[in-house]
């Protein structure tokens, strides 16, 4: 059977079988559309404008052949062309050639064809978002309006709260409002017809059990009077809600008849708006649902009452402590623009005539948002109460099925799973560095997504990587803490992935993308927390801290020591073949430049377990820039490996010392060959040559 109630969408054009209740004000439009060039048609949200027009009286004026309608509710739409489109497609070939603009087109057209064109330009408000773009428009509507052309009636349809957003077209039309007409709330008999008479039509069959209707207008009529409206007006469209929702329950079952007892069991009129605004909030992004429900707060009293507001308002109430746990940690909260777009976002979907949740409001220049109903308010209190642990518990779902799926593995079978995306290598996944790779691989599935399947496939190489490093935890490590050669790996690699994650999830053009990741987003952080509960990544437990802190000291003094030592040995050298001149202060300059370098070895290498030997070969080499190599950890390096460590640190040591000095003394050649101070050029190259070696260091070792 077809359904005969729309719920809370638009009638759309050719539903006029299924439209009732609006009789008289189908026939008071139609007299206007025939005596006024401009009609403005108003109504607030949620009343039935859209509907009247689509279903009632485009249908009744397409009955006159002297009247020709043409609908054009696309906002972004140029308004011109597509009129002469519309009229090319009804034979008349002159729209194309023809100049002018949009009056003189019609003026012609109604002189060829004897016939007068009806234009809706239905959402009128959203066309008022990008006022620059209108004055063309208003020119050729005010040429209609203020020649009296019987050529075409304009008919703007606008929401209530956006009429002053039709100022500039009133100064060039007077008396714009004189003849517009505002969309009234339907009366009982009119809902009471609007329920039977869609029902006659289409499903003879169904029946509606006594009393039902009055009933639920009962209902809604006592929950608008305890709401904002004083005469009790019942929204037309919740009205369309109760009965859609009672169809889908009970139109099918074997009586076919609408029951007290299913709308007693859905919790009433109440119960069903309820089970709507949780169908509606369903389809927001998970970002969206955060920052709703902390702006919930500032919007809805604790008695449920409203309360209006400017997204600035709201961004200069909103604090950490208004979001969840979750969304402290996820979302970009000190970023104004990235919640401000986040904001404006959720209010366009939530003001949109099939959910309307909210409305605008224009004060002067304040735009403010607000409920459409007081009804709404304990029913998003109540939302914002259960629902800020959802995608939190959501994630830990998925976190405890990968760690417990990868930490099952036994150590023979790890190999088994390699189809999976996995680096199998156990040295190489004991450093970290297969998980490094899977997270590296997300960063760049995620740079290529295009749909939400894409988003999903990749989302599998950062599940593998946090697998990889819950199995590494079960089998290799050694301690509560994470190894801190491992986490110098993994750190920057989560930190990178993190980053991609969210870039893509607050600014992919695609919904189900961004829906996608942001789900994902909130994962990703689950595994973070979860390793974080096993310990710091890096610093030292407190069993540790005393015993390390002297060891730090002897490494370093050996490492200044190296330091120094390569110094002067290479100063040697550079006399054996270079005439060098003679710099002040040689000594102190060459010191002080090595107790920098080698603080700076030491600080970038800053391991957890401290071998004093290797801090110090750290300090002087870069030794996890050599290719194939992997830190040394647990007594598992190739004999190979470390010979090829130990001879690039010998070699290496004096030449890193001579190649700095010679770029020194060759900035004190220069300054000494132009009669400047040698020793000035030799400490501004000293101090140019450490940030360069600092730089190029960092960059070799993937700091």
């Amino acid at each position: 059977m077809k359904k005969p109630f729309v719920g809370l969408r638009p009638f759309r054009k050719g539903e006029n079988g299924l439209f009732f209740g609006r009789d008289r004000d189908i026939a008071i439009l139609q007299n206007l559309i025939r005596a006024v060039p401009v009609l403005v048609v108003y109504a607030p949200s949620g009343t039935g404008k859209s509907s009247l027009l689509n279903a009632g009286v485009l249908p009744a004026i397409e009955q006159d052949p002297f009247l020709l309608p043409v609908v054009v509710d696309d906002p972004r739409a140029d308004v011109t062309a597509s009129v002469s489109a519309l009229l090319v497609s009804t034979g008349w070939h002159d729209a194309k050639t023809g100049d002018g603009g949009l009056a003189a087109t019609l003026q012609r057209h109604f002189t060829e064809t004897d016939r007068r064109l009806i234009l809706v330009l239905d959402q009128f408000e959203e066309r008022l978002k990008d006022e620059d773009s209108l004055d063309e428009l208003y020119i050729e509507i005010a040429r209609l309006a203020n020649t009296r052309s019987e050529a075409a009636t304009v008919v703007i349809s606008v929401r209530e709260d956006y009429l002053a957003g039709l100022e500039r077209l009133m100064r060039r039309v007077s008396g714009l409002l004189d003849a517009s007409f505002r969309v009234p709330a339907l009366s009982k008999d009119a809902l009471s017809d609007a329920v039977y008479g869609p029902l006659k039509a289409v499903a003879t069959e169904v029946g509606i059990e006594a009393g039902l209707v009055g009933q639920v207008l009962t209902d809604l009529e006592r929950e608008a009077r305890l709401g904002d409206s004083a005469d009790g007006r019942i929204e037309a469209g919740y009205f369309q809600i109760v009965w859609s929702h009672l169809w889908d329950k009970d139109a099918d079952l074997p009586d076919h008849r609408l029951t007290s007892s299913t709308y007693q069991r859905e919790g009433g009129a109440a119960g069903i708006l309820e089970s709507f605004v949780s169908s509606t909030l369903s389809r927001l992004l998970p970002f969206e649902l955060e920052v709703l429900s902390a702006v919930i707060r500032y919007l809805v009293l604790p008695t449920g009452a409203k309360v209006s507001m400017t997204i600035d308002d709201l961004l200069g109430l909103l604090r950490r402590d208004d979001f969840t746990k979750q969304a402290v940690d996820i979302l970009p909260l000190d970023d104004r623009w990235t919640i401000r777009k986040i904001l404006d976002s959720l209010f366009s979907r939530l003001t949109r005539t099939e959910t309307p949740l909210f409305r605008r409001v224009l004060r002067g220049q304040r735009e403010e948002y607000e409920l459409v109903h007081d009804l709404l308010g304990p029913i998003l209190l109540q939302w914002r109460t259960v629902r800020e642990s959802e995608e939190d518990a959501t994630a830990r779902k998925v976190v405890q099925r990968v760690v417990s799926e990868y930490t099952g593995l036994a150590k023979d079978a790890y190999a088994s799973v390699s189809n999976r995306g996995l680096l199998t290598d156990p040295k190489a996944n004991r450093e970290g560095h297969g998980v490094k790779e899977a997270l590296t691989a997300y960063i760049r599935d995620l740079a290529a997504v295009e749909t939400a399947a894409d988003a999903e496939l990749a989302a599998g190489q950062m599940r593998a990587g946090f697998g990889q490093l819950a199995w590494i935890r079960r089998h290799l490590w050694v301690g509560p803490e994470v190894p801190a050669e491992m986490g110098r790996v993994i750190q920057p690699a989560i930190g990178r992935a993190y980053v991609q994650l969210k870039s893509v999830a607050l600014g992919h053009p695609s919904r189900d993308v961004q829906r996608a990741t942001q789900r994902q987003a909130y994962e990703f952080q689950a595994f973070n927390t979860y390793f974080e509960d096993l310990g710091p990544w890096i610093t030292e437990s407190q069993s540790n801290r005393a015993r390390s802190a002297w060891m730090y000291s002897l490494a370093y003094a050996t490492g200044l020591a190296f330091a120094v030592g390569g110094m002067f040995i290479a100063y040697r050298l550079l006399r054996l073949v270079w005439h060098v001149p003679d710099i002040e202060y040689l000594k102190l300059t060459l010191g002080t430049a090595s107790c920098g370098m080698a603080l700076m070895y030491l600080i970038n290498f800053y391991p957890n377990k401290v071998a004093v030997w290797e801090t110090v070969r750290d300090a002087l080499w870069p030794t996890s820039a050599l290719p194939d190599s992997v830190p040394s950890y647990g007594g598992e390096r190739s004999s190979r490996l470390r010979y090829l460590q130990y001879s690039a640190l010998l070699t290496w040591w004096p030449i890193l010392f001579a190649a700095y000095q010679a770029i020194c003394f060759s900035i004190a050649v220069v300054f000494d060959r132009f009669g400047w101070s040698a020793t000035a050029g030799f400490n501004l190259a000293a101090v140019l040559a450490a940030f360069g070696v600092a730089v190029a260091y960092v960059w070799a070792s993937d700091g």
